[in-house]
């Protein structure tokens, strides 16, 4: 198994062989018995040595971060070190503008356009952008289990306790072995007053992979949007934003995708459906210009009724809200909308989305999940 071509001085092209335990990761057969390959020493040798992990401990928690493969670590390392060459001109003219292939392939990967993909920190901060952006009133309600994830519940509460809405969580089997039983256990419990649904596509405590695409068919008729929290699908399995069609979508990049560690994913795909962008996320060097952008949208140069009317313009935003949609000639409920505000950067972002969540005795997001 080769990688790629390398050009010597004297012209001729040869191939550079790839790390072993890529060779053998490549060379098992998709198809192999899986009790079979659990039991090759060969072949989970030749994957141990793909990363530095410490020999001395055995590590049964890989779901919170990841260790990076040795290769990634060279990556970064090499970056880093390029990086700091020229700052201005290898740091902001070659390796920033690359983050757009990153974006573009990672697009390709889950199945959506680009423009529909940022690129966070982690699950939690992708998952907050959206928690902390619905417009929500006094009295309203947001729907979610007794197995999401703490931070995204203290994230909810918080808001419980600053503007009045209401978290409603309601327990699931485990194992749930009938999706249909799921989705009737969240379609119980809406009421006029449900604007929001919170869920797990995979359960961090138990792996439960939950049924996302029964229970947004199921909400989308009563207009409610929908949040999947994918901390530990991305990667983990197959599967594109077509097998879920969710509205929101957030995963961490550094666990089973092993990417750098502090790395995740923001996605709003539905659009595609609608003929229009939801957001149009940020594509330039991340620094204000003073103006902002309205999304692309076929069906009109204001958007659509159901999208914003600004978007940001640089890399890192804050939450704001903007007002409901006007509920629809059928009675349903409005779809909320999202606006995010430009002109902060990564650090000032997480400490303005959190202001003041120390005296509520909710923690600042960490920077891993």
């Amino acid at each position: 198994m080769y990688s790629r071509a390398v050009r010597r001085k004297t012209g001729r092209c040869h191939r550079k062989r790839s790390p072993r335990w890529r060779d053998a990761a490549f060379s098992a057969p998709s198809s192999a018995d899986p009790a079979r390959l659990a039991r090759d020493e060969s072949f989970w040798f030749e994957v141990q040595q793909a990363f530095t992990v410490d020999r001395s401990l055995i590590n049964l928690n890989n779901g919170g971060v990841s260790p990076s493969p040795a290769i990634v670590q060279e990556a970064m390392k090499r970056s880093l070190d390029y990086s700091n060459t020229a700052p201005t001109y290898s740091m902001w003219r070659i390796l920033e503008p690359q983050r757009e292939g990153v974006r573009q392939r990672l697009a390709h990967a889950f199945g959506c356009d680009a423009e529909e993909i940022a690129v966070t920190r982690n699950a939690s901060e992708s998952l907050q952008i959206c928690q902390l952006g619905f417009d929500l009133e006094p009295g309203d309600e947001v729907l979610t289990t007794d197995q999401d994830y703490p931070r995204m519940i203290t994230t909810f509460q918080q808001r419980e306790r600053r503007e009045g809405i209401v978290l409603k969580r309601f327990p699931i089997p485990v194992p749930a072995e009938d999706p249909k039983e799921i989705v009737r256990l969240f379609e119980e419990r809406i009421t006029p007053r449900t604007r929001l649904i919170l869920m797990c596509h995979m359960i961090n405590l138990t792996g439960q992979i939950l049924p996302v695409k029964q229970v947004v068919a199921m909400a989308r008729r009563k207009g409610i949007p929908v949040i999947v929290d994918g901390a530990h699908a991305f990667a983990h399995f197959d599967f594109t934003h077509d097998d879920l069609d969710c509205d929101y979508y957030a995963s961490s990049l550094h666990k089973w995708l092993f990417a750098p560690h502090g790395t995740g994913l923001a996605a709003s795909p539905r659009c595609r459906s609608r003929g229009c962008r939801r957001w149009r996320w940020a594509t330039g060097s991340g620094r204000s210009t003073g103006s902002s952008r309205r999304p692309s949208c076929t069906s009109s140069s204001k958007g659509c009724a159901s999208h914003p009317a600004s978007t940001p313009r640089s890399r890192s935003w804050t939450a704001s809200a903007m007002p409901w949609s006007a509920p629809s000639a059928s009675g349903s409920p409005p779809e909320p909308r999202l606006q995010f505000s430009r002109g902060c950067n990564s650090a000032s972002y997480s400490i303005s989305m959190m202001t003041g969540a120390w005296s509520d005795g909710v923690n600042p997001s960490r920077f891993f999940r």
